[in-house]
């Protein structure tokens, strides 16, 4: 179970470095929705991931989300330092988009799971 875990972080390393070997052939990119549906899928992954070990660990829950808007940030500034990449504030908003819905679906998730005493 813990191993499944990881799946969201390979699937960042692995989109990360597809993008900055400029992998995607140039028609492909032509499908605007492609990204953007990247940054929220992988982002949004990775904050489900941070919650869920957060909550096994009994880390605060902003503690967890935080460090996800952290990376979404920082992995878009690098992009102002690499050849075939790019600053997009588009894809800084729909990284926290993606972070945003993981933390509501999780949020959502937890509230229907927690049986109360009677």
């Amino acid at each position: 179970m813990r191993y499944l875990l990881l799946i969201p972080v390979a699937i960042y390393i692995a989109a990360s470095l597809w993008a900055n070997f400029d992998l995607f052939p140039e028609d492909f990119m032509q499908y605007w929705w492609f990204d953007d549906l990247g940054h929220i899928v992988v982002f949004g992954s990775l904050t489900w991931v941070a919650l869920v070990i957060a909550h096994k660990k009994q880390i605060p829950t902003v503690l967890a989300v935080s460090s996800v808007v952290m990376l979404a940030i920082v992995d878009e500034l690098s992009q102002l330092f690499l050849v075939y990449r790019a600053f997009t504030l588009q894809d800084l908003f729909m990284s926290l988009v993606g972070i945003t819905l993981a933390y509501l679906g999780y949020t959502l998730f937890k509230r229907l799971t927690i049986t109360t005493p009677e």
